[in-house]
């Protein structure tokens, strides 16, 4: 019976040591496996003209010391961006970065990693977003002009208006203008400019309630009056201050649409 417990006692001692050698093998497997970088999180892109605006949310582990970044259009227009100091001691300090020099009428891929001390990156996260170019914003055709005569202060006092600034088919207004008027010989008779005028609704407490209502402020069309000495034929040129539109949403950059209408003006003959 002796000779029975000690085979056993044997036989399970050799099969710990094989079922231990086999733990240290798979052990031994994962000893050398990478260990990433915290991962970014919450991206968010808002685009521009030539230019995109980029947010995210960094990973909070210490192992994630440097921002980097690889964008294009296409595949063989590969850029890449890198930041390695943005680290503090405790954690990644940039979280927001605006890319420029977009040339491209074309979406931009973005993939957002982070690096360690050693250089080896993330899991990336992936954005896509479509600029507006230059070329686009030169393009953008802006509103008309048209003018009426001002009999309460004489026929030769016109209104001049520029229509409907508030158009929201490729463009929005952005509280900007500004115009000339000239003459059939290049000589200035008016000229203006103004920024910071309303162009939203805005939520107002009515007096004596405790509602709150939306009382339109935004500018639809603008008005300047000139008095005009003579028959003839005359130019406004306007530009407007403009936010173009991306896939139906306002970029965050302005531009200036510009253009020029000429008018035939005949003095006095108001109705």
């Amino acid at each position: 019976m002796r000779k029975y417990f000690l085979l056993f006692g044997v036989a399970s001692l050799l099969f710990g040591f094989v079922a231990c050698d086999k733990m240290n093998d798979v052990h031994e497997k994962y000893t050398h496996e990478q260990i990433y970088s915290g991962k970014i999180n919450n991206v968010r892109s808002y685009p521009g003209i030539e230019k995109v605006y980029l947010a995210w949310d960094n990973p909070a582990d210490r192992k994630s010391q440097k921002i980097y970044i690889e964008y294009f259009a296409y595949e063989d227009s590969l850029e890449t961006y890198l930041n390695d100091q943005v680290f503090n001691g405790s954690r990644i300090t940039l979280d927001s970065l605006i890319i420029d020099s977009l040339v491209y009428d074309a979406a931009y891929t973005f993939r957002l990693y982070t690096l360690d001390a050693y250089d080896n990156k993330s899991i990336p996260v992936e954005i896509m977003v479509t600029p507006i170019t230059q070329a686009k914003c030169d393009g953008l055709i802006g509103p008309s002009v048209d003018f009426t005569y001002d009999k309460a202060k004489g026929d030769s006092i016109v209104k001049f208006k520029i229509d409907n600034l508030t158009n929201d088919t490729y463009a929005v207004w952005a509280g900007g203008i500004s115009y000339k008027l000239t003459n059939a010989n290049g000589d200035v008779l008016a000229e203006g400019e103004e920024h910071g005028l309303p162009t939203d609704s805005t939520w107002v407490k009515m007096p004596g309630t405790i509602r709150e209502e939306i009382v339109t402020t935004e500018i639809i069309d603008y008005y300047f009056s000139v008095k005009i000495p003579e028959n003839g034929t005359y130019f406004v040129d306007y530009g407007v201050w403009s936010r173009p539109l991306a896939n139906g949403e306002a970029v965050v950059d302005t531009c200036i649409i510009s253009g020029q209408q000429n008018l035939t003006i005949e003095v006095g003959t108001a109705e």
